[in-house]
């Protein structure tokens, strides 16, 4: 590398590698102009009126004339928007996934990743801690992260494990079943889909309760499906369940996992079901191919997946529990491991 000093301005040589930053630096800019979109409502503006003028969108919405050209542009550059003429309308990708109205909506998934207080706003935080877990305001994890986590498991794992529950023997005649820990209540929603004789519970601490009762409406499941608070550790379980649910919970109760599979066995009825769904990291600890979805992976769960599925099944041994399925899942973060243990009738 060039002494700095000694090296005059108009011999410096740039050196070729920047490109790569400048490819990274140019992704948060673009994740900006899409953010921005969606904060404006210009996709839930466009979708209404199918198409509109940029002097149309300028009057309706609260975009700068001076700036809304090139902004537009922008987005029809990034193929969020197309132009016929004068006029601006949705692309196919835009109405799927930036569209509140769309059962597919993403948009708190973009939003927040960049939100002031998210786990990758606070990363740094998080590397200098000593459990690796991202610093929060509230008691736990806060509801737009919620927001965020339903839409990601929309991508697939919410229809994966519905699907994988639902082909667990006996599924059709179970009539009962707690989610715990279940926060935006889309795995509980698609199993009472599938199965129209089904009520649940959903455990979750108090602050998340009001959201996991918005996506109970939303789906129009209120007479079947109640939302109440509670603590995993600490309820007291009712043999009167033929399903229990614990997805994406155990991460943070690692060392307390013998006690929870003893409490959470006693909430089962003879013949009950448990469902684990967690992710484990790999044999050896082999990193992911995908770096950043690993680190993200390790975000979401308490710093470090589950170690040692094996541990699992002797948990359901020691607590009268047979596993009698396993399998794995495709997910945004990686793949995850389902278990599903029966309890022996005594």
């Amino acid at each position: 590398m060039e002494n700095i000093s000694a090296t005059p301005v108009s011999s410096l040589k740039f050196p070729d590698g920047f490109q790569e930053i400048d490819t990274i630096v140019t992704g948060y800019k673009r994740q900006m102009i899409l953010a921005s979109a969606l904060k404006m409502g210009v996709f839930d503006y466009l979708e209404k009126s199918k198409s509109a003028s940029r002097e149309e969108i300028v009057s309706s919405l609260p975009l700068c004339g001076m700036l809304s050209r090139s902004y537009l542009n922008a987005l029809v550059s990034m193929n969020f928007l197309s132009v016929d003429g004068d006029k601006y309308s949705n692309t196919q990708i835009s109405r799927d996934f930036l569209t509140k109205e769309s059962p597919y909506y993403q948009g708190d998934v973009i939003l927040g990743s960049s939100k002031s207080g998210s786990r990758w706003d606070l990363l740094s935080e998080a590397m200098q801690s000593t459990d690796g877990m991202v610093p929060t305001s509230g008691p736990g994890p806060s509801l737009d992260h919620l927001d965020m986590l339903a839409q990601r498991v929309i991508q697939g794992e919410a229809q994966a494990l519905t699907r994988w529950i639902g082909d667990l023997p006996g599924f059709a005649e179970r009539k009962k079943m707690l989610d715990i820990g279940g926060g935006h209540g889309l795995y509980t929603i698609g199993i009472c889909q599938l199965n129209p004789d089904m009520d649940a519970v959903i455990l979750d601490q108090p602050h998340v309760i009001e959201l996991t009762d918005s996506y109970i409406r939303k789906y129009g499941l209120e007479k079947r499906i109640i939302a109440r608070e509670g603590d995993i550790r600490t309820e007291v379980y009712k043999p009167e369940y033929d399903i229990i649910l614990i997805s994406h919970l155990l991460y943070k109760f690692r060392n307390d996992l013998d006690e929870i599979f003893r409490l959470v066995s006693n909430g089962l009825k003879d013949g009950g079901i448990l469902v684990s769904n967690h992710y484990f990291c790999s044999p050896g600890c082999v990193p992911m191919q995908n770096a950043v979805v690993e680190l993200e992976r390790s975000l979401q769960s308490a710093g470090h997946p589950l170690c040692h599925p094996e541990h699992f099944e002797g948990l359901f041994k020691k607590y009268g529990l047979s596993c009698i399925r396993t399998g794995t899942l495709d997910t945004a973060f990686g793949v995850s491991h389902v278990h599903a243990a029966e309890k022996m009738v005594r």
